[in-house]
């Protein structure tokens, strides 16, 4: 529980759990033989690594406590990079992704709104906002769990949380967009 992965170009992925207060970010690569070698990369002290993405060699995370709209890049000998990224609303983080050029897609807590923050460049950008449209008349209050993004097509697909618990589901959205429609529900897994 409380752990995200994040795939790498080579045959290895990052692996993070929350310890103590601090954040433990492991690589795991699959050796010869096709065994696992894990090896903890660092402990990032008092950052919860809900909001996040990989590009480019570096994990990109929102912060959290309470509330924030500070992007901290966190580097393999455990020191980070942080900006405030102007236009951005301070809010508590729920859900990122990014893709392959670059683009974080992130939602907030009880958020309907996806933001895009560019990562290239000499330091981040906001980009805009798109209203996610499309979702079942009965779940309008809520927010979006995971965000997974699809390389070849950049549409994005979220779990829809209702708070009611009346709704909800597995939503494909639209990166240009935001126009979405629900593929799945709850009761068929």
């Amino acid at each position: 529980e409380g752990t995200r992965s994040f795939p790498e170009e080579t045959v290895s992925f990052y692996l993070t759990r929350q310890e103590n207060g601090n954040t433990i970010v492991s690589k795991l690569s699959f050796a010869d033989g096709g065994n696992i070698v894990p090896v903890d990369i660092q402990a990032y002290k008092g950052l919860n690594l809900n909001a996040a993405g990989y590009y480019k060699g570096y994990i990109w995370m929102m912060g959290q406590k309470p509330v924030s709209k500070k992007l901290y890049k966190l580097m393999a000998d455990g020191s980070t990079e942080n900006w405030d990224i102007d236009g951005l609303p301070a809010s508590a983080w729920k859900t990122a992704v990014v893709d392959g050029q670059g683009m974080m897609y992130l939602v907030h807590e009880n958020s309907q709104v996806i933001y895009k923050i560019n990562l290239e460049g000499v330091t981040p950008q906001l980009m805009g906002k798109m209203a996610i449209n499309g979702l079942e008349a009965n779940s309008k209050s809520g927010s979006f769990g995971d965000l997974l993004i699809d390389p070849k097509t950049d549409n994005l697909y979220g779990w829809f949380n209702d708070q009611a618990g009346v709704g909800g589901g597995l939503y494909k959205i639209s990166a240009q967009t935001g126009k979405s429609r629900m593929i799945g529900l709850p009761s068929k897994r």
